[in-house]
């Protein structure tokens, strides 16, 4: 069973009033494999959440990156995350990548970003889960939820598996 295949089986049986996916390969791949088992849930893909720029949660910068490549991606995720917090909709799954999944952890925590590039990993095929109550007020229940994956995880652990490998 893939990693894509693992998240599908723990997902199935939330019920999602929508799901948000990344357009780049790794996230559509997972949102595929959910659709399969749950093909009425409504979907969007939308750009806002494709992978951001490393610096933006304390990275090192990447040789060759336009220099305004940050600030643009950090605008990018704001975008979506304030339409998120507006959003009428009572469960939601956003099928992402690590680096915006610790932003928008950062967020949650109102903690700087930059500190988590090398404090939090962010494992492959796992999920977090950010609460939004009805008063806007944001509560993180929780952060890497990866037992579905056991298969995965000790790879992904011990370093045979990196992150660079699940972009495009």
């Amino acid at each position: 069973m893939t990693q894509a295949e693992n998240v599908a089986k723990f997902l199935k049986n939330i019920n999602l009033d929508s799901t948000f996916c990344s357009q780049l390969t790794r996230a559509k791949q997972t949102l595929e494999e959910y659709k399969k088992l749950n093909p009425q849930t409504k979907s969007e893909f939308t750009d806002e959440i494709n992978e951001i720029y490393r610096v933006i949660v304390g990275g090192s910068p990447k040789e060759g990156t336009p220099i305004d490549r940050e600030e643009k991606d950090k605008k990018r995720a704001d975008r979506f995350f304030n339409r998120m917090l507006e959003m009428d909709l009572r469960n939601i799954a956003v099928f992402t990548h690590g680096n915006l999944i610790k932003y928008y952890i950062s967020k949650t925590l109102n903690i700087n970003p930059k500190g988590l590039w090398q404090k939090m990993l962010v494992a492959p095929g796992s999920i977090s889960i950010i609460e939004i109550n009805k008063t806007k007020d944001l509560q993180l229940k929780a952060v890497n939820i990866y037992g579905h994956q056991k298969e995965f995880i000790d790879e992904y652990l011990n370093g045979e598996i990196k992150n660079e490998n699940y972009l495009p």
